[in-house]
Order: structure tokens, then sequence, then C-alpha cells
């Protein structure tokens, strides 16, 4: 007997849970920031005992409550991940976590984001994405499978079609060793390379390495403030030796390492993270799907869904071409690319970027002029 789904009373052709979970870089981060900062705060609060005029029980309650929201943030989007389950049926494809459920319909499914494990290449997180109509109605319905193995075999059953076998490595195996069945590569390119692409061009990026050179002169600052108290305390009869002086030399040092890492992170991310990455994307078209890969991270579109391109002058050069999709009852420029928010256009991100005069044309003649590309297989219906 065929299982059934018990919501739509539809056949289920796959379930499966997480492989392994790890946590958002965004968690991480914060949970990092956070300890930091109840480090800083009990070192602080230590060396504030010794002085019997400064209370220190604020900064006590701070650094519990520092810690307490670190662990919270690092474990508890793992914990609910890790409690989810993913069923695929005739139509639609279902996360539920307890009694809680969220569905999209299959046909539905603008495109598709693979996100590859840094440890585990068989590993990833699988987001499926419906973009609907811009304007008044503008919307995005995001559905994430996450942690699961081989999420390029799962997207594969989603769209009803049948993935070449023996090619598990998932993303150490480059995306055109992993197409369907009877799919080839048609056209294939990269974004051009500038030194343009180091300029903060973009108010986003223009405001993160302002705000990398703000934590830098903070940094530099808390070092003169520091020496200047120490000198103070050494001065009224403090010891080096003394418990007081070691925690507040203590907090004063990690204060200012987190700071510079601060900076730098928002530096890299401000000016030198676009070109690195850069390095690393490339665009492929077959005869089934358009696939754009980033790093870890792919795109799958399916070709029927494009019905159209427009391009115009590049921020950094070339030319920046966006893919027009269309679906049930919405048609749109692909709402912030698939790989963060809008850059260099609002409410927008280019799908391709940097694109030469002689690539944009040889990419809308493979889209648009050529043989009509074949459909994946419909979904199965009940």
């Amino acid at each position: 007997m065929i299982p059934r789904d018990s919501l739509y009373a539809e056949r289920i052709h796959w379930t499966g849970a997480p492989t392994r979970v790890v946590a958002a870089p965004l968690h991480r981060s914060m949970a990092w920031l956070l300890s930091g900062m109840s480090v800083i705060a009990t070192l602080f609060a230590i060396a504030g005992s010794q002085v019997q005029s400064v209370g220190t029980g604020k900064l006590v309650l701070f650094a519990a409550w520092t810690a307490t929201f670190a662990l919270l943030v690092r474990t508890l989007p793992v914990w609910w991940a890790q409690a989810a389950r993913f069923t695929v049926t005739d139509r639609h494809v279902i996360w539920q976590s307890g009694h809680f459920k969220r569905t999209v319909q299959r046909k539905g499914i603008s495109f598709a984001r693979i996100t590859w494990h840094r440890r585990n290449p068989r590993v990833g997180d699988l987001d499926l994405v419906r973009a609907v109509p811009t304007g008044a109605l503008h919307r995005r319905l995001t559905l994430t499978l996450q942690g699961i193995g081989s999420p390029h075999r799962v997207w594969s059953i989603v769209r009803g079609a049948q993935a070449v076998t023996g090619q598990s490595d998932g993303g150490n195996v480059p995306p055109e060793q992993r197409l369907d069945e009877g799919e080839a590569v048609q056209w294939q390119a990269a974004p051009q390379r500038s030194w343009r692409t180091v300029l903060p061009l973009t108010t986003r990026r223009t405001l993160t390495t302002a705000l990398g050179v703000l934590c830098l002169m903070m940094g530099v600052r808390t070092i003169f403030v520091g020496a200047s108290t120490i000198g103070r305390l050494l001065e009224a009869g403090l010891s080096w030796g003394s418990l007081g002086l070691l925690s507040l030399l203590g907090g004063i040092g990690l204060t200012v390492v987190m700071l510079v890492l601060l900076g730098v992170w928002f530096l890299h991310v401000g000016m030198t993270r676009k070109p690195w990455m850069d390095t690393k994307t490339r665009y492929l078209l077959t005869n089934q799907r358009f696939i754009m890969v980033r790093g870890r991270q792919e795109l799958h579109i399916h070709r029927a869904a494009i019905v159209d391109m427009a391009d115009r002058k590049g921020l950094y050069g070339g030319h920046d071409v966006y893919l027009i999709l269309d679906g049930p009852q919405s048609r749109a420029l692909s709402a912030q690319g698939a790989f963060g928010p809008a850059e260099g256009v609002r409410g927008f991100r280019p799908m391709l970027q940097a694109m030469t005069a002689e690539q944009v044309q040889s990419l809308r003649a493979a889209l648009f002029e050529s043989t009509t590309p074949s459909s994946p297989q419909a979904p199965p219906q009940s």
C-alpha cells in the first residue's frame, strides 16, 4: 500500500530528517560576541570589587544575562531545526516540527538554493523559494530543509527529475557532473574581474566599511584610555601583581581584541569579500536549468521558468543581467537574487554580474534562440 500524507492525502515520494544541523553563521557570531562581552563584564566586575567605592552588581548581572543569551542563541535554533521532518508528496513539500507545519506547492517553486556544509560536503541546506509578484503583492515564501543528506538528490525528487546515479559526494562534485539524465551544459561564464569591485560603491558596503573603520578607531582609543587608567592606579599604589589590576588588564585587552576583530571583519565584508567571492562564481545554462555557483552555494532555476532577461550597465563594470521568472500566479524579476539582500538596484539583485556584451548576447541566444529546452518531468499526479 502506497503511504499517503495525512494533511493532503497525497502519495509520499520522499521523507527525511536533518542529518547534521549546524548553527547559522549569524547565530555563531552573535554567540561568540555575547560570550566575549560576558567575560569582559566579569573581568571588570572583579577589578571593580577590589575598589570599595565601585559597585559591581550591575556588571555581574550583565555578564550573566549575556552568557545566558549567548547559550540560547547558539543552541535553540539548532534544537528547533533538529526536530523538523520533511515530506515530498504529489503536489507539495511539507516541513513539520511537532504540530507546526509549513508547505509549498511543488509547481509554484521559483528556484532552489543549496548551501553545502563546510565540514561535511555530503550534507547541506535546501531552500525552496517561491517569488510572487512585485508591487503591492510582493512577497517571497522560503521553505528550508536544513541539514539533509544529498540535497541535490532531494531537489531532483521535488522537480520530478531523474538524477544521474553514482555521484554522492555532493559539494565536492561540480554541478555539471551532477546533472539529470539527458541534461547537458550549453553555456557557461564567470564574472569579469575588476579592481573596482574592491571599492564600496553601494550604500550597504559603504556603511559596512565605515563601521569597520569606526571599530578600529574605538580599539585604538581603548588602548590609550586603558593605559591612562592603569597609570593612575599604579600611581595610587596598586601593585602589578594584584588581582584587580590583572583583571583590568584582561578586560581592556579582550575589549581591544574584539574591536579589532570586528573592524577587520566589517572591512572584509565591505571591501574584499565581493572580489573574493567573484573568483568562486560561475554561471551554467543547461538544456533544462540555469545554475549559479557561488562558493559553497548553488542556485537552480527551471529553464522553462525564465521568460525574458534584461541587462544594464553594471556598477563595477560590464553588464548586470536580470532574469525574469514566470510561474503560477507569479511573474517578476528574481527578487533579491539568491545569495543575499539587494545590492546596486533597489529591490532586486543582479542574477549575473559583470558580464561582457558578447556574453550577454550569447546567453540570450542560448536561452531564446536555440531549440526549445526540454522541460523537467512534471510531478506525478495522484
